[in-house]
This record gives C-alpha cells, sequence and structure tokens, in this order.
C-alpha cells in the first residue's frame, strides 16, 4: 500500500531573543512524499513496515 502524503512547510531558524536568523515565516514550501508500506497477508498480526519512501 502506498500512502502519499502533501503538505506546506515553513523552515525559520530564530536566535534567542526570538530574531530571525534564517529563512522566511511567510514563505510556505510545498512537500510531497510517496510511503510505501507492506505486510505479511497470510500473517495473522498484519504488522505493517515501511519498505520505501520517495519524495516529488
Amino acid at each position: 500500500i502506498a500512502v502519499r502524503f502533501v503538505s506546506g512547510v515553513v523552515s525559520v531558524t530564530r536566535s534567542a531573543n526570538d530574531a530571525i536568523v534564517a529563512g522566511d515565516p511567510q514563505q510556505i514550501v510545498e512537500v510531497i512524499d510517496t510511503w510505501t508500506f507492506s505486510c505479511d497477508t497470510p500473517s495473522t498480526k498484519r504488522n505493517w513496515m515501511l519498505i520505501a519512501t520517495e519524495g516529488e
């Protein structure tokens, strides 16, 4: 099974006195990742395992 995550990410680094050191709090970057999971279907436990990740 594959799950596609679409999110908006803001990256900002601030100093101890809250001044912006790097990044922009107004800039939202769209991030898309696909995570692929697998499980042993004959098993009764159904433990899913993450087997791959991929960014777009």
